[in-house]
């Protein structure tokens, strides 16, 4: 997704639990770990971790 006004990129995640997001961290770390993210991204993503309120 695209933000209109920022011309920026937007991903959401949402898992069943943060249980299931910390288990599969490892396999999401080791799928990119050869990915030229400095190359991509001027500068580190944005990143939140949400919560229902």
């Amino acid at each position: 997704t695209k933000d209109e006004d920022t011309n920026r990129l937007i991903g959401l995640a949402i898992w069943d639990s943060k249980e299931n997001w910390l288990a599969a961290r490892p396999a999401m770390i080791d799928a990119v770990k050869d990915d030229p993210f400095d190359e991509w991204e001027l500068k580190p993503p944005k990143v939140y971790h949400l919560i229902k309120v």
